[in-house]
């Protein structure tokens, strides 16, 4: 997908959005990071980089609908996979479960449950995550809770951005925009402005028009 960068361009950034060390006086401040993901297998090879290549920044994950069958099996999932790659100083990581569904109803040809590879590929998913991590993929859907809302993803990010200093939060946005659009749907006037210093969103095409595949198409997953 397309990295879209929704903040300032800085000086020091190439097109995909990385940064060298230095360039721009804010990567020189001290910047927490908070995960918005569906938990796919590129989301979850993302955190596991991130914590290694940024130590001591990720805060909060937080998980919606999408490529993994639920949001709150995916935190599960999340919890478990921190607990085996990262040291002690990481275990403070919050990981919390989102949208279980769009605000909107898709149509059901565009709806993700419609994809005839969705099965291949969440069993390609619980295989590897249960063989990577460990994790027992059955004893958590036992105790999972199915439904869970999008407001309490919201909420928790909400509560970061509240005690965080200005201009001192990235925002990263690697699967559908539920979670996201109830943050700006609760905030305060100005919160987002004076705490974020950069939102990324993974994606496709804008223009809903074009599609995914072509011209009529279905849209882009995350959009």
């Amino acid at each position: 997908g397309l990295w879209v960068i929704g903040a300032r361009r800085t000086r020091g950034c190439t097109a995909s959005g990385s940064a060298h060390a230095g360039a721009d006086p804010a990567f020189a401040k001290p910047v927490s990071i908070i995960v918005d993901t569906d938990c796919g297998f590129d989301d979850l090879m993302a955190i596991a980089c991130l914590t290694q290549s940024a130590p001591g920044r990720l805060a909060l994950v937080t998980t919606v609908h999408g490529m993994s069958a639920q949001p709150s099996i995916s935190a599960r999932c999340v919890r478990e996979m921190l607990q085996r790659i990262t040291d002690d100083a990481s275990s403070n990581i919050q990981v919390e479960s989102g949208a279980s569904e769009p605000i909107v109803p898709l149509h059901p040809e565009h709806a993700i449950s419609s994809f005839r590879w969705l099965d291949i590929y969440r069993k390609g998913l619980d295989d590897w995550i249960t063989a990577a991590f460990g994790v027992d993929l059955g004893e958590i859907r036992k105790t999972a809770c199915m439904e869970t809302s999008a407001k309490h993803a919201a909420s928790e990010i909400l509560r970061q951005l509240r005690g965080s200093e200005d201009n001192s939060v990235d925002l990263i946005a690697l699967g559908p925009l539920t979670n996201i659009a109830a943050v700006i749907e609760a905030v305060p006037v100005g919160l987002l402005e004076r705490k974020l210093r950069k939102v990324w969103i993974m994606g496709g095409s804008l223009d809903h028009s074009k599609g995914m595949f072509g011209p009529g198409q279905i849209s882009e997953l995350n959009f």
